[in-house]
């Protein structure tokens, strides 16, 4: 929805993407902190790859988790296996029928239909196993059925390299690292893979010196940290914004040097300095006479600031184990 809005500052979205394609290596973790812009980067790069010879496929898995930390004889790794080798395909097969409509009715729609039961089964399996007999017919393993999809899919839509992208990777199922260690196995099916990751502590040091002798590049969102490319995000919201329009905020009164203070305390989180300049938006609607925006806006995002800290320090932070 924002991807397709007038919100959405598509050239600073382009700049991020042509420092991603300078990048050889065939593993990327796109790094920068929450709220930084690393979803949407992903989205543009899946919008303007379709129809070309190098697809990008995008990808969100749940972060709740369902299977628990310690295994038994109902839920183990084997299931576990066969639950996300399922949820890949089904993926796999949606983003095909969403953007390669053609090509899915003609090639596709078999493996579909298989996937659409074998969903059934497994949330069936999942929701029945410990309260009476649920067997499976056949667990698959890692690859079975998405690697024929991936197969095909080269074949018929004759395109030179296939991309996998994963956002909010750390975050899968709890940040549990079973879950990782099986989609990690998926990345040498694809010729390149970007995954995104809010875990600051595997970015830095000698964990990323180790992911970077494993073949990982680590790149960071940089727009977020750009003083006018921040201040246009703004100006849109409020200016643009129909709710915003009748009584409007002082945008062009906000001096340079706020914009970088906002940016430097928030760390580059556009929801952070978004929802500060909302914060101030309404103190001003109270009282709009000799109101001074830049002294607001700092007392402002101290407020922001502490909401953050609160509901960060009641939930777990995610963690990258691959």
């Amino acid at each position: 929805k924002l991807y397709f809005s007038t919100f959405c500052v598509r050239d600073a979205l382009d700049d991020e993407n042509r420092k991603i394609d300078e990048i050889t290596k065939g593993k990327i973790i796109l790094s920068g902190g929450r709220g930084t812009g690393k979803s949407i980067v992903l989205h543009d790069r899946e919008k303007k790859s379709i129809g070309t010879a190098d697809p990008a496929m995008l990808m969100r898995f749940d972060a709740c988790g369902i299977f628990g930390k310690r295994e038994d004889d109902v839920f183990n790794s084997s299931l576990m296996k066969h639950y996300y080798e399922v949820l890949m395909s089904k993926n796999m097969l949606n983003y095909i029928e969403t953007y390669y409509p053609v090509l899915f009715e003609k090639e596709f729609r078999d493996l579909d239909e298989k996937m659409h039961r074998k969903i059934k089964e497994v949330d069936n399996y999942i929701n029945n196993a410990y309260f009476r007999s649920t067997p499976l017919p056949r667990k698959y393993f890692t690859g079975e059925v998405s690697s024929e999809i991936l197969s095909r899919f080269r074949r018929y839509a004759g395109v030179e390299s296939v991309t996998l992208m994963m956002d909010r990777f750390d975050w899968m199922h709890n940040s549990d690292h079973r879950v990782q260690g099986i989609m990690r196995n998926y990345f040498d099916m694809f010729d390149k893979v970007i995954i995104t990751c809010d875990d600051k502590n595997a970015t830095k040091g000698k964990r990323a010196s180790d992911l970077a002798d494993r073949g990982f590049t680590i790149t960071e969102v940089g727009y977020c940290k750009d003083g006018d490319v921040v201040r246009d995000i703004v100006t849109r919201r409020f200016t643009e914004d129909p709710e915003n329009i009748r009584n409007p905020f002082p945008i062009k009164e906000v001096s340079d040097s706020t914009f970088d203070s906002l940016i430097d305390r928030s760390g580059g989180n556009i929801t952070t300095i978004l929802g500060t300049f909302n914060d101030c938006q309404t103190q001003y609607e109270w009282d709009d006479k000799d109101f001074d925006v830049d002294k607001q806006l700092q007392k402002s995002c101290e407020r922001e600031l502490r909401r953050v800290k609160t509901l960060r320090s009641i939930c777990k932070g995610p963690k990258l184990h691959i």
